[in-house]
């Protein structure tokens, strides 16, 4: 996560990883859930919420353990603090009866008759998704001449050893 955020974010990402085996989930944040501003010339921000657990796994190309995402909210935000878009997961949320991901859009995205509190399913979705997503479709500049190299590498990584995929599937 550090080297994916090292491409768009300048100085260091902060956090409290946890590395041991739990059943409650360890948290990464950058600055503690807020929007950090994007580099470069974007007026975005992005907000990082993953929730993961470090259990076992006895495949031999990952075991002993691995990352298993429990939780994640990836926003980005305009330059007045406004979310324009969200990509949310929040499985174990009792305060929300939608426990698929989906997406959220914004004031700024939504049509006149999308409710502001729509769910719009969507399969899983991965930072790096949603770091091209904002180079693609909101200008938003890397840091890094290599930035996608990085990204399409730790996409694959995510997607070889990840226990489920992107089936969208509208619950709630």
């Amino acid at each position: 996560m550090k080297e994916v955020l090292g491409c768009f974010l300048k100085g260091s990402v902060s956090n409290r990883l946890g590395s041991h085996a739990s059943h409650v989930p360890h948290v990464f944040t950058i600055a503690d859930g807020d929007p950090v501003k994007l580099a470069g010339q974007s007026q975005l921000s992005l907000a990082v919420t993953m929730h993961y657990r470090v259990v076992e796994d006895p495949r031999p190309d990952v075991g002993p353990f691995k990352v298993s995402t429990a939780k994640y909210i990836f926003e980005l935000y305009d330059k007045a603090g406004r979310r324009v878009i969200g990509y949310h997961w929040h499985p174990d949320d009792e305060k929300s009866p939608f426990r698929s991901p989906h997406l959220h859009l914004g004031e700024s995205l939504r049509g006149p008759n999308l409710h502001h509190k729509a769910h719009l399913p969507t399969g899983r979705v991965s930072l790096e998704e949603v770091l091209k997503l904002a180079v693609y479709s909101f200008n938003v500049e890397p840091i890094r001449g290599d930035w996608e190299k990085i990204l399409n590498r730790t996409q694959e990584r995510h997607e070889a050893f990840r226990s489920w995929g992107n089936v969208p599937k509208v619950t709630g």
